[in-house]
């Protein structure tokens, strides 16, 4: 699929992209009211360094699944190979109520967020729902919910790859949930 461009204008000047699947706002990110209703568009504003002022993604309770491969394809050859994916720092957080206007405190496991490569349609994750490569990025995830994952080899969840020995990439979580995720290999919850 073509790359989209986003420039300083479109990045939101809190530091926060947020992210909600129920939202019906300008669809800007930069705040609840206008949030991103899918969290592949706020992957795609961090990609290949775009938006460099952002630290963090936070994202309402609801189903999110993936919608392009790793390379940023919206329609590969294989739609198993999926997958949400991301090449730098972030915090990405899960748990807010998906109305009004919470703040961090407002992030509970009660408001579930569920990333999922199982779409309903019943494609799979070939890697996993998460990717993350290069350059020993810590990315730390908080709050969310990786459920019905499968993956053909390994990592179902959760792929970690740090690529060309470039160094490590340790991803944190924190209160996250593991549930029906399903590897062929290894690390039906995580593979590193």
């Amino acid at each position: 699929g073509a790359q989209e461009y986003f420039g300083p204008s479109c990045c939101p000047p809190s530091g926060i992209i947020y992210v909600n699947a129920s939202a019906s706002g300008q669809n800007t990110g930069h705040d609840w009211a206008n949030a991103l209703t899918d969290l592949q568009s706020a992957l795609d504003r961090i990609a290949n360094g775009g938006c460099p002022g952002i630290f963090g993604i936070w994202i309402a309770e609801g189903f999110y699944s993936p919608s392009k491969d790793r390379f940023g394809n919206d329609d590969p050859a294989d739609p198993r190979t999926k997958t949400f994916f991301f090449d730098r720092n972030i915090n990405v957080t899960g748990g807010f109520p998906a109305t009004g206007n919470p703040g961090l405190a407002d992030a509970s496991p009660s408001n579930p967020t569920i990333l999922s490569g199982n779409s309903g349609g019943g494609w799979y994750n070939e890697s996993s729902v998460f990717v993350t490569s290069q350059l020993g990025y810590s990315p730390v995830l908080s709050q969310v919910t990786f459920r019905n994952n499968r993956a053909s080899r390994n990592g179902a969840a959760f792929y970690n790859e740090p690529t060309q020995n470039t160094g490590s990439a340790s991803t944190h979580f924190q209160s996250c949930t593991f549930s029906k995720n399903v590897a062929s290999y290894n690390g039906c919850a995580v593979y590193s």
